[in-house]
Order: structure tokens, then sequence, then C-alpha cells
């Protein structure tokens, strides 16, 4: 018995089947890390914000204050209990100015014990004086 080419046109079952299982793979794991990333955009965009309000500069600790404040506001809400030890203000004694540093990881679970981790790191200068 021959087969001809117009009994086998298509995929099979186990070709859509490890289509879908790879599809589903890659759309879980953009569900995981892409949350990751909005969260630093707004970290930064909360950092820049405080940046440019009136009566900047501030003092250290309100500082760390309105910026947890302004984290709340730009939805960065799981980052706000890491900003005194992820933002860090340090004098750079090369140049004699003063730096912003932001430094944290992220884990996101994916599949039981299997986690993604992201490392975001950022540093800039710092406007106006610091106490």
């Amino acid at each position: 018995m021959s087969y001809t080419s117009r009994a086998q046109r298509g995929m099979s079952f186990t070709g859509v089947l490890f289509i879908l299982i790879f599809v589903g793979l890659v759309a879980t794991m953009g569900l995981r890390i892409i949350p990751m990333f909005i969260e630093y955009q707004a970290v930064l965009r909360s950092i820049t914000q405080l940046q440019n309000t009136p009566g900047y500069p501030f003092s250290k600790n309100d500082f760390y204050r309105k910026l947890e404040n302004q984290l709340y506001l730009n939805d960065a809400k799981d980052f706000r209990p890491l900003v005194r030890d992820s933002v860090k203000i340090v004098h750079d004694k090369k140049s004699g100015e003063k730096k912003l540093i932001v430094s944290y990881e992220r884990k996101a679970p994916f599949f039981r014990n299997i986690y993604f981790m992201a490392k975001f790191e950022k540093e800039g200068p710092v406007k106006g004086k610091f106490d």
C-alpha cells in the first residue's frame, strides 16, 4: 500500500501538541518576568519624579520617606520595604560628587522550585545636596 502526498498533508496531533506546550511555556515565562521589569521602570520613574519636585533636595530621611510614597503612587508596592537597603546615596571620593545607586534582585516563581531571578542596577548623579 503506497501513500500519496495528498494523504500526508498537515501536522500530526503530536506536532500541534508540542507547539502548544512551547507557546504556553513562553507565555508563562513572560507573565512571570515582565512584572519585574515594569516594577524596575516604576522605581526609576519614582526617583526621577522625586528629583524634579519643588523643594528638592531633601534630607536623606525625607528623601527615603517621599520615595516610599512616590513608589506607592507608581504602583511599586513590593519595592517599598526594600528602599533603604536598595537605594543608596554615596559620596564618590574621586570626583567629589554624590551618586544615587539603585541595586536589588527580584525572584519570580516559575514552577515548583524553579525561579527566575533578575538583578537590577542603576547609578546616576544626585541633583542637589543631601545632609
